[in-house]
């Protein structure tokens, strides 16, 4: 899933949506905030529940960042070694060299 922009409170409701839909659809699943521009502190609960409904389910929740500040603010979060500094093409490369 790719976001685009900056993530506030109101677009984030969303995004929960679409990712929650995918968890229980594949053992791994990437989300692109390599385009966010800002992430609003606000989401941050959300973005902590995505990660733990994503362990509940046994799915791999991979985050893509390019934006230093929306990156730290991610490590800040503690999601884990999820956080990719890179785009969706380089978690595929990681995931790639690990399965191959």
């Amino acid at each position: 899933m790719r976001v685009i922009g900056p993530v506030h409170a109101l677009s984030c409701a969303a995004l929960v949506v679409r990712v929650r839909q995918q968890l229980q659809r594949a053992p791994h699943v990437i989300l692109d905030l390599s385009s966010v521009t800002c992430l609003d502190p606000q989401v941050a609960p959300d973005l902590r529940a995505l990660h733990a409904m994503a362990v509940d389910c046994g799915t791999h929740l991979h985050i893509a960042v390019e934006n230093e500040q929306v990156c730290d603010r991610l490590h800040r979060l503690d999601l884990g070694e999820r956080v990719v500094a890179g785009t969706a093409d380089a978690v595929l490369a990681g995931l790639a060299r690990r399965n191959g």
